[in-house]
């Protein structure tokens, strides 16, 4: 048996064993097995999957309303739909599977952002650290990324590392945080 200890998991190699010539099964017992870690605290995520565009309609339907305790219990989701209907005009349930920017891939200007309002710069900023896994100490704020089905919370602040950010990120972060006054 080969042990190895990962951060998150510990791997188990077995292979079967022939302690003697008369012995030709060995032990019966040879594989690979990987058993996970999980944080106690990451317990109560363990059940959410994250969006994967080949996913079905009831797939996607099965997801949002495992979600749906995390949209009710945030106090500004009503003015986040708002935005996406009125603003951006989508009219369905992009608004849960679609980021607010594309802000990995794209560098923003001020131009860009000065008229958003002021409660979606902050989401911006703040899904730039969701996308990673981020968990939120503010309830609202963890409650409305829960309520994104590409959101699945891995990483507690006091061990985030903001290294996990390209250059795109990092930009963009610098500059939504400039505007952001909410």
């Amino acid at each position: 048996m080969v042990f190895e200890f990962l951060d998150n998991q510990i791997n188990i190699k077995v292979e079967d064993h022939i302690t003697a010539e008369n012995n030709s099964i060995g032990y019966g017992i040879q594989g690979e097995y990987t058993f996970r870690i999980i944080d106690p605290r990451l317990v109560q995520y363990s059940s959410l999957d994250k969006y994967d565009s080949s996913w079905s309609e009831d797939q996607i339907i099965d997801e949002t309303y495992k979600r749906s305790k995390y949209v009710d219990n945030c106090n500004f989701w009503n003015e986040v739909v708002n935005y996406w209907e009125n603003t951006r005009e989508v009219r369905d349930i992009a608004n849960i599977y679609t980021y607010l920017f594309h802000s990995d891939t794209i560098k923003y200007t001020k131009s860009d952002l000065e008229n958003e309002p002021k409660l979606i710069l902050n989401l911006g900023k703040n899904e730039i650290y969701a996308r990673h896994g981020y968990i939120f100490k503010d309830e609202n704020i963890e409650n409305y990324f829960l309520g994104q089905i590409w959101y699945v919370p891995t990483t507690f602040p006091e061990d985030f590392d903001d290294s996990v950010f390209n250059e795109y990120e990092k930009y963009n972060l610098e500059l939504l945080s400039k505007l952001d006054t909410y």
